[in-house]
């Protein structure tokens, strides 16, 4: 983890679920009631928090990784 988790932005894990909800980074803006820049920007924190891709980019959206590992 590349920052303190003590540091985190609660409301990182709100924009968080809603993104894994709607597997959409427009959409999630929009029910948020934030930029789809507010999001992408939100989402590049979790990922240099936690150190890791979180989604992959899909034609209509954005999809969770796997983090299970075999």
């Amino acid at each position: 983890m590349s920052k303190s988790i003590k540091n985190l932005d609660l409301n990182l894990l709100t924009l968080l679920k809603v993104v894994v909800e709607t597997r959409n980074v427009s959409q999630a803006g929009e029910i948020l009631g934030i930029s789809q820049t507010s999001v992408s920007r939100g989402m590049a924190k979790l990922r240099e928090t936690f150190g890791d891709q979180l989604f992959i980019r899909k034609a209509h959206g954005v999809e969770p990784l796997n983090l299970q590992k075999n």
